[in-house]
């Protein structure tokens, strides 16, 4: 019954995404709610997380950023904890601009950081190319240019060897709205000269691309991108005219997505067109919404390019007061954002120099892990295999129903080495002992140290025939061995060897019990043949 649960529930997902695209956000919440409900009510935790993350996107598809934050949070880390890499980097993906445009950039930052970094972990698909351009939009909306500029020519490279044309259209455009960004931020809070030639190729490419009806095909948030950048550019070469004709639909559009970066861009870029021809009316009241719209954003440059704007406006009015009242806002915004720049580029080296230890320390610890793992199946010792490990292979093997010999190995008289020579040449008896085992056995054998003076040989394959001749090769090399040079008066050391075949339905306790009870008999044959073991 369960799988016909999740299969059901599966296909609701899937109704949920189909009316998303369609544009039937009720449908669709309706759906993730209820597939949410009755995940968490049996526990599946998969499609408990997929229902969240659809149900953030719902809320990110009519502009309820507040709402969906809190959803994608909690599926970015359910996702994580389920260990779905591709899913948790989309999540926090979507996260990070939906924080954005609630004008949370720190969280928005952070969201981006952390789906990059998941995203590396992935091959260079979709998804990861979702995640490097949405991480670009981002910074590019915080001022963190460089970030932005890296994350671009990174999915720019991923798009061409992919050849995800429709990508590579985005990236166009964004990447535009990068430079545009860069070059007022430069002219407005660094007080520098922009390069006409560099607005000018942008202003060409977004025309070019808006021309291919890029924004019908692909989303309306990038032909958004692609009008606000164009009026944007108009505006810093002094088409004001032209910025004006274009302004309508961009602000329109925006406005539709509730895209508030934009809106503000297309506010500030209408005051200076209405500016630029006089209209001091049109530009005061762009001038004031620009102002109003950025004081509800937590961005310095977006008010201190507001802030700029309103006092060129009043300074043209002949307000001087106030215009310098403007100038004075726009010098603290402009400091403000100066040092949050300076902080963000030291945070942003920071996380990288963190993630690089963090990586390096992870790689570590596998490594210290997986040599863990080895010395926990062996005899440190000898350098043979443990008990452990052989408990679990022969079960294993055992199962499977596998074709194996075992040879249970005993040293002879050994307690009388130890006490006549002490313990440390004992030590040293066994480990003279494992190096013939090692010598004597066939590729595909491999020797235990059960316990003690016990050992136990696998023969994988291993006939009654073939085994036996391992059983004779061992005991001879054993025997003939210069026992001498470990300690002197130590007289030949000798060992007893019992072997047994698996047989179906055998279990790890009967076989080694069989090869036990062949072994004493192997023993009591060579016991009277024996020398007596003592200092001479």
């Amino acid at each position: 019954m369960d799988g016909n649960v999740h299969q059901e529930l599966s296909r609701r997902i899937a109704s949920c995404k189909a009316a998303l695209a369609a544009g039937n956000e009720g449908k669709a919440r309706a759906l993730a709610l209820a597939v949410r409900s009755r995940a968490r009510q049996l526990r599946l935790a998969d499609l408990e997380a997929e229902a969240v993350y659809r149900l953030g996107t719902c809320h990110v598809t009519q502009s309820a950023h507040a709402e969906a934050r809190g959803c994608l949070r909690e599926a970015a880390h359910r996702f994580g904890e389920l260990g779905d890499q591709a899913k948790e980097a989309v999540v926090w993906s979507v996260l990070a601009a939906s924080c954005s445009a609630l004008g949370d950039y720190e969280e928005a930052v952070g969201a981006a950081r952390r789906a990059q970094h998941v995203a590396e972990k992935l091959p260079p698909a979709k998804t990861r190319l979702m995640v490097l351009i949405n991480a670009g939009i981002v910074y590019a909306d915080v001022g963190a240019f460089d970030e932005a500029q890296e994350s671009f020519v990174t999915a720019a490279r991923l798009a061409r060897v992919g050849q995800h044309l429709e990508a590579q259209s985005i990236l166009r455009a964004n990447t535009a709205h990068l430079t545009i960004s860069r070059a007022r931020y430069e002219r407005d809070i660094g007080c520098a000269s922009i390069s006409r030639s560099t607005v000018e190729t942008c202003l060409r490419e977004c025309e070019t691309l808006l021309v291919r009806d890029v924004g019908q095909a692909v989303s309306r948030w990038t032909k958004a991108a692609l009008l606000t950048n164009i009026v944007q550019a108009k505006v810093l070469l002094g088409d004001f005219v032209g910025a004006l004709r274009k302004s309508t639909e961009a602000l329109q559009l925006a406005e539709s997505l509730n895209a508030t970066t934009a809106i503000i861009g297309c506010t500030l870029a209408i005051a200076e067109a209405n500016l630029g021809i006089a209209e001091i009316a049109a530009a005061e009241s762009a001038a004031d919404r620009g102002v109003a719209l950025a004081k509800r954003l937590d961005n310095t440059f977006l008010q201190g390019a507001a802030h700029r704007v309103r006092a060129l406006v009043y300074e043209a009015a002949g307000r001087l007061t106030e215009a310098l009242a403007e100038e004075r806002a726009f010098s603290r915004a402009q400091s403000a954002e100066i040092r949050r720049r300076s902080t963000h580029i030291a945070q942003a080296h920071a996380w990288r120099d963190a993630v690089v230890q963090k990586e390096k320390a992870v790689s570590a610890l596998e490594a210290e892990r997986a040599h863990l793992e080895v010395l926990s199946l062996q005899d440190t010792l000898t350098g043979l295999k443990n008990r452990r490990f052989l408990n679990d292979f022969l079960r294993r093997e055992l199962q499977s129903g596998v074709d194996l010999t075992v040879a249970l190995v005993d040293v002879d008289r050994f307690k009388a080495i130890n006490d006549n020579f002490s313990h440390r040449i004992g030590d040293e008896v066994l480990v003279g002992i494992a190096g013939a085992m090692t010598a004597c056995l066939r590729g595909t054998d491999f020797a235990v140290r059960l316990a003690g003076d016990e050992f136990v040989i696998v023969m994988p394959g291993a006939n009654a025939k073939s085994a036996e001749g391992v059983r004779q090769r061992l005991k001879e090399a054993v025997r003939n061995r210069d026992w001498a040079s470990v300690a002197a008066g130590l007289p030949s050391v000798s060992i007893s060897i019992g072997l047994a075949h698996a047989r179906p339905g055998d279990s790890l306790e009967s076989l080694v019990e069989a090869a036990d009870r062949e072994m004493y008999a192997d023993k009591r044959q060579s016991r009277d043949s024996l020398p007596k073991v003592g200092v001479g």
